[in-house]
């Protein structure tokens, strides 16, 4: 018995879900292009021609579905001092600190 064709066929350049984001396939290839290469974040956003947001939304959720970031070993803050950090502000290049002083009892 021959198989039967596929009736339900759609075109790539109709775009798809990554996450909870829907995209163009070229802009998340382009991400990860920029991110095998160590382009900038600056760069890989004006490559990719999304939104800071929606770029950090598509990291994130490409990054929860194959794998964790590599760990940086930079250290932020000190003794007595954290340190909030928002990826929004990271990317705009402002990074917010909050110095709490606390006690140990």
């Amino acid at each position: 018995m021959p198989k039967q064709k596929c009736k339900n066929k759609r075109s790539l350049n109709r775009g798809f879900c990554v996450g909870k984001i829907h995209v163009e396939y070229y802009k998340v290839l382009r991400m990860l292009y920029g991110w095998i290469y160590n382009y900038t974040l600056y760069r890989e956003i004006g490559m990719c021609k999304v939104s800071e947001n929606t770029y950090i939304g598509l990291k994130d959720a490409i990054f929860e579905k194959f794998g964790e970031e590599p760990e940086d070993d930079t250290q932020i803050g000190g003794e007595c001092i954290r340190v909030q950090l928002d990826k929004t502000s990271m990317c705009n290049g402002i990074v917010v600190e909050l110095t709490l002083k606390h006690r140990s009892l």
